[in-house]
Parts: structure tokens; sequence; C-alpha cells
């Protein structure tokens, strides 16, 4: 019984504290509607999924971007060493 009690308690907790803050942001206004929320919350979500894909797409770059910066540093390494034995055998 203890925990129900408690649970009571904690919903209502929280219900004052969302009403308080739209109440703050609603600065002297009327209360948006739950269509309004929800139309609110919708549009959240849409643009919070959006920019983890914009996130990820960038990730995604980045990897490529020093995948081939890597391979084009390997193969400069690889023709400067050839250089350097070139010149030295020529030294010879």
């Amino acid at each position: 019984m203890d925990n129900h009690i408690y649970q009571k308690k904690l919903e209502l907790s929280l219900y004052d504290t969302a009403l308080r803050t739209l109440k703050e942001k609603s600065v002297g206004n009327k209360l948006p509607s739950m269509k309004a929320l929800y139309a609110e919350k919708d549009r959240l979500i849409e643009l919070r999924n959006t920019q983890r894909e914009d996130f990820s797409n960038c990730r995604n770059y980045e990897r490529e971007f020093r995948t081939v910066s890597a391979n084009i540093d390997m193969i400069l390494g690889k023709s400067y060493e050839q250089e350097q034995q070139i010149e030295k055998e020529q030294n010879l």
C-alpha cells in the first residue's frame, strides 16, 4: 500500500512540475491544448531524428575521409621512401 501512495505522490509531483513549466513558458498566455502539445512533440521528434541522421552521415563521411587520408599518407610515405632509396643508389 505504501508503494501505491508513493507512486501517486510521484505522479502528482511530476504533474505539478509540468504544469508550472508550461505556465512559465506561456508567459501569461493561455496554456496550449493537448493537440498543440502533441503536434510540438511530433515536430521535435522529427527534428531529433533528422539531426541524428545528419550526425550519422557526417560521422560516416569523417571515417571515410580519415581512411582516404591514411591511404594517401601511406602512398606518399612509400613514394618518399622510394625516392630516398633512389637518391642513395645514385650517390653510390
